[in-house]
């Protein structure tokens, strides 16, 4: 039960880290999903922390807009291009004050 919990935290954060960084690109749910080859309705399911991403896709978000894999999948900013972590923090901050 305890890992099925950490799974869900886990999923809900990578979810809240895709949300942050489309919205810093500027992009609807819609617009990313396509140019990333995927459903709208698969990305909004990753968005919710309801399923895990497909690593191919999220490679190919990582080749387009630059949203490093380790950052989504584990949080780590350190290699995101400035401009995009400048944008992504407060987006975070917000997301966290709001409850997810």
């Amino acid at each position: 039960m305890a890992q099925d919990a950490e799974k869900d935290d886990q999923l809900k954060e990578i979810g809240r880290r895709l949300r942050a960084t489309r919205e810093a690109l500027g992009l609807t749910q819609e617009q990313l999903a396509t140019s990333i080859n995927v459903g709208r309705t698969a990305y909004t399911n990753w968005e919710k922390g309801d399923r895990m991403p497909d690593p191919l896709a999220i490679a190919r978000l990582a080749e387009r807009y630059g949203a490093t894999m380790d950052w989504i999948y584990r949080g780590n900013m350190s290699g995101l291009q400035l401009s995009l972590a400048t944008k992504i923090e407060p987006l975070l901050l917000r997301s966290s004050r709001a409850g997810g």
